[in-house]
C-alpha cells in the first residue's frame, strides 16, 4: 500500500498531467499551419517514418549518453534522398532538415546540426521540429514558455528538458500529458525515460549540478562519472582535492594514487592490476571497492588495518565458506563486498548473491555515495 506521502505525490502528478492535458486540448488550433509537426498534420505521412526512427536514438542518448552513430547516419542519408523530391512543400522541407539536424547532433556533429537548423529556419522557422532543434542547440532561453502553447511535441520536448535538469516530478507529468495526444511510438520510445523520472522523483537530495543529474539518469556509468558524482555531490574526495575543483583526468589520477580504485583482498599483484581505466564501466565490485577504500582511508589512513578484516577472519578458518553465494573467499574484492553489505552501503539483490560483475546505474551509485 502507498503511504500518505506517496499518495499525495501521485495525486499531484495526476492532477498536473490532467490540467496540462486540458491546456493542450484548448490550445490546439484547427488551422493546419498551427498543427504542423504534430500528429494530425496533412504532412505527417512523409516525415513520421523519420520521427519514429529518431526517437529511439533520442532515448538512447538521454539514458546512456550516446546514440548509434551508424543508425543516425542512415537516417541522415535517407532524409537527404527524401529531400530530392521537388514536390515537397516548404514546411515539409523545413521539418526534414530539422530532423536531419537532430540526427547530426545525436551523432556528435554540432556544426552540421547548426547548418541544418539555419536551412530549416529559412524554410519555416515555426515548425515544431525546427523549434525542437533550436532548443537542442541551446538557442532558446525559456523553452517552458513555448511549451505552454499546448503543442504536444513541444510539451514532450519540455519533459525531456526537465528530465535533463533533474526536475523529475514535473518531467513525469509532462510526459504523461504529451503521450495522450501523440502517436503511440512516442510513448513506446520515451516511456523508459518517463519511468526513470518517476523513479527519481523521490530521490533524497536531488543532484546539485546538471552534470551529475545527467549521470544519475544513466543505466550504466564510467569510472570518471562515478568520481564526478563523488566530487560534486559529496565531500568524500575533499581530502584528496584539498576542497578544490579539479578536472576529471586529475581526479582519476588522485584516486588512483590513493588506491581508491584498487582491490585490497588479493595478492599485491592482483591488487595492483585491479585498477580500472577512467573510461571503464563501473560494476558492483568496482563501486564496492571504491566505497570501502574511501571508508578505510579516512583520517589519513588510520583505518587501513580495518580494510582486510573480513578476509583475514574467514581465510584463517578451516573449511570456511563465504557468506555471499557468488563471492569466493579468494576474490580480490572479498573485503569490499562484505564491508559494504554489512555497513548497508550496498545490498544483496536476492538475499544471497552480490552480482559483482553487473553494471551499476548512476542512481545506484549516487544513493550508495550518499549513504557513505
Amino acid at each position: 500500500m502507498f503511504n500518505k506521502e506517496c499518495k499525495t505525490e501521485k495525486l499531484f502528478l495526476i492532477t498536473a498531467a490532467f490540467f496540462l492535458t486540458l491546456n493542450l486540448f484548448s490550445c490546439m488550433s484547427l488551422q493546419k499551419e498551427v498543427a504542423v509537426g504534430d500528429s494530425g498534420s496533412e504532412n505527417d505521412s512523409i516525415t513520421r517514418q523519420f520521427q519514429e526512427r529518431l526517437v529511439w536514438q533520442d532515448t538512447a542518448f538521454f539514458l546512456d549518453g550516446k546514440s548509434s552513430a551508424e543508425e543516425c547516419q542512415e537516417i541522415i542519408k535517407d532524409i537527404q534522398n527524401e529531400l530530392k523530391n521537388e514536390g515537397l512543400s516548404k514546411t515539409v522541407q523545413a521539418r526534414l532538415l530539422a530532423l536531419q539536424g537532430r540526427a547530426w547532433l545525436l551523432a556528435g556533429q554540432k556544426s552540421q546540426a547548426e547548418k541544418l537548423f539555419s536551412q530549416a529556419a529559412a524554410k519555416y522557422e515555426n515548425d515544431n521540429e525546427v523549434i525542437i532543434l533550436k532548443n537542442r542547440l541551446g538557442k532558446i532561453e525559456n523553452f517552458g514558455a513555448l511549451a505552454q502553447g499546448g503543442k504536444p511535441l513541444l510539451v514532450l520536448e519540455e519533459a525531456l528538458s526537465l528530465y535533463k535538469k533533474s526536475s523529475y516530478a514535473e518531467s513525469a507529468a509532462r510526459f504523461d500529458s504529451a503521450f495522450l495526444l501523440l502517436p503511440a511510438f512516442y510513448k513506446e520510445a520515451y516511456m523508459s525515460i518517463r519511468d526513470k523520472a518517476w523513479e527519481f522523483r523521490g530521490m533524497p537530495g536531488a543532484p546539485e549540478t546538471n552534470e551529475s543529474g545527467a549521470i544519475v539518469g544513466k543505466a550504466s556509468i564510467s569510472v570518471n562519472e562515478l568520481l564526478t558524482l563523488a566530487r560534486t555531490e559529496t565531500d568524500l574526495l575533499d581530502y584528496y582535492t584539498g576542497g578544490k575543483k579539479v578536472s576529471a583526468s586529475r581526479m582519476y589520477s588522485l584516486a588512483n594514487e590513493a588506491g581508491l580504485l584498487s582491490s585490497v583482498s588479493g595478492t599485491a599483484e592482483e591488487n595492483a592490476a585491479s585498477t580500472p581505466a577512467a573510461t571503464a564501466g563501473v560494476t558492483r565490485n568496482i563501486l564496492a571497492r571504491f566505497l570501502w577504500n574511501l571508508r578505510n582511508s579516512r583520517g589519513n589512513g588510520k583505518n587501513k588495518d580495518n580494510a582486510t578484516k573480513y578476509s583475514e577472519r574467514y581465510r584463517a578458518r578451516a573449511n570456511a565458506k563465504s557468506p555471499v553465494a557468488d563471492l569466493p573467499l579468494s576474490s580480490p574484492d572479498f573485503d569490499a563486498v562484505l564491508g559494504c553489505v554489512e555497513n548497508e552501503l550496498m545490498t544483496l539483490p536476492d538475499g544471497r548473491n552480490f552480482n559483482g560483475e553487473k553494471a551499476v546505474s548512476g542512481l545506484e551509485s549516487y544513493e550508495a555515495l550518499k549513504k557513505e
